[in-house]
């Protein structure tokens, strides 16, 4: 029993001995060092608990290319002399002539109907290129009616938009494609997914039609059209705010994305090729109401952006090895 007490005194002075003279500093050292210790063995737990996100950048040349579905919408986009399905244009009342590769059978053409353009058009490809050249790339030509030039009274001149662009009526341009590939991962607070068959603007229609309890005529839903002022309002205002929010949860974006990005490389106005004089001239007649676009590749290499995880157990291990 005489014992213990003696040790307690004893440790005590130990204890107080490391704070006076030279063993202050050796003290003071090891404190310090102890306490970086548990500073990057925290540091460690923290990135295994919410690990790290690193884009890695590299370029892949592609023996084939895939190219991009394309969506011509017309402007004006409705026909105010008509009413209901007669509103919008036909394909008919759109193009001339178009595809891919030389080729229409090389494209699908699919038509959709938006509430600010109306009836538009996409041709998607069912091939995919082997050759980087404007002979191998889309070629569409595009035509307007004499009456849309003298009734014209919208914001923009009668043609058409393309992707970003917008061409009028009687010009020939050429656009460049470049590619670039984004992998991201799926957060808790940016959600994507990998599904195949998911489009996030029919989950923008069921959305938006759950709200108003009603759809619209350029929505492909089952619920029934709204037939009022007031419900077609609230249908149309849930529309434009779901459709411009970047944040919406309920209807996330792709993990796996392409941006294509578009270069008007040429551009003329009212001229086309003279087979004959082999030289460009003036446009007349029909051809001064056509619009024509190439739309192609001139190399096969693509910018590839992926995220990965860069933190696991290997480094957890290596790093707290090289801590202690």
């Amino acid at each position: 029993q005489d014992e213990e007490p003696k040790k307690i005194v004893l440790v005590k002075k130990r204890f107080l001995s490391s704070f006076k003279g030279p063993k202050l500093v050796q003290t003071l050292i090891i404190i310090v060092c102890f306490g970086v210790v548990i500073q990057q063995i925290s540091s460690c737990i923290t990135k295994l608990i919410d690990i790290p996100v690193t884009t890695y950048t590299h370029f892949d040349f592609n023996k084939t290319i895939s190219y991009p579905s394309v969506t011509f919408c017309r402007e004006p986009a409705y026909n105010l002399d008509d009413l209901w399905e007669d509103i919008t244009y036909s394909d008919q009342e759109f193009f001339v002539q178009y595809g891919l590769d030389g080729s229409t059978d090389n494209v699908k053409l699919s038509p959709t109907v938006g509430f600010l353009y109306g009836r538009c058009y996409t041709l998607t490809p069912k091939t995919k290129g082997t050759r980087a050249s404007k002979a191998t790339g889309y070629s569409v030509t595009l035509k307007h009616s004499s009456e849309d030039l003298d009734t014209a009274s919208g914001i923009h001149s009668p043609g058409y938009h393309v992707y970003y662009l917008y061409v009028s009526v009687g010009e020939t341009v050429d656009v460049k494609l470049t590619v670039d590939k984004y992998s991201k991962i799926s957060g808790e607070h940016d959600p994507c997914t990998f599904e195949k068959d998911y489009s996030a603007n029919l989950c923008v229609w069921d959305l938006v039609g759950e709200q108003a309890g009603c759809s619209g005529p350029w929505m492909t839903s089952d619920l029934p059209r709204c037939s009022n002022y007031t419900t077609m309002r609230d249908l149309i205002t849930a529309y434009m705010n779901t459709y411009q929010s970047h944040s919406c949860g309920s209807c996330p974006r792709f993990c796996m994305s392409y941006l294509y990005n578009s270069f008007v490389t040429d551009r003329k106005t009212l001229y086309v090729w003279d087979t004959n004089e082999k030289k460009w001239c003036m446009s007349s007649g029909d051809a001064a109401l056509q619009t024509q676009l190439y739309i192609y590749f001139n190399s096969m290499m693509v910018s590839v952006y992926e995220e990965r995880f860069n933190y696991d157990w290997n480094l957890f291990i290596s790093d707290l090895g090289g801590s202690i």
